[in-house]
């Protein structure tokens, strides 16, 4: 005997990822990947990096305090920075794959990322520095209704 089972499962077409929303994924890759990249790199070399800094004309020491602070942090801000990062780059993975668990492992980790260089290195906190954060963070909650 042979079952009849309905056939609302043979007319269902996977889901299709937003074009918005794929732009904003292969952002977050690039970004993310270079970050994680940056952050390992940065450590062993970041003496060398505030000397080439500091031989350019118009060095500004003012100017380039914070950057040169976070040159020099070490290896817990830069650690931490790229498992922030490497946690970013998966929660956009994720929300590639449309899963909405990825949205916020996405915002919680670039949230902490925008706190790192006041929780580690102890450096005053810039509201602009949210900027950017907020603006992809909004944008991938835009597409949380396309994603399961």
């Amino acid at each position: 005997m042979e079952e009849q089972f309905p056939d609302q499962y043979e007319n269902m077409e996977p889901a299709k990822r937003p074009v918005f929303l794929t732009v904003l994924c292969i952002l977050t890759f690039i970004s993310s990947g270079l970050a994680v990249f940056v952050s390992l790199i940065v450590p062993p070399i970041a003496e060398s990096l505030v000397e080439v800094m500091q031989q350019q004309p118009g060095f500004d020491a003012e100017k380039q305090a914070a950057l040169i602070t976070i040159l020099n942090a070490g290896w817990a801000y830069h650690l931490s920075a790229a498992v922030c990062s490497a946690i970013s780059l998966a929660g956009a993975i994720m929300m590639w794959k449309l899963l909405k668990n990825g949205f916020h492992f996405y915002a919680l980790s670039n949230i902490l990322l925008t706190l790192l260089p006041t929780l580690i290195i102890g450096s005053p906190f810039n509201i602009s520095d949210l900027i950017f954060p907020s603006i992809f963070i909004f944008s991938y909650a835009l597409n949380l209704k396309f994603m399961k």
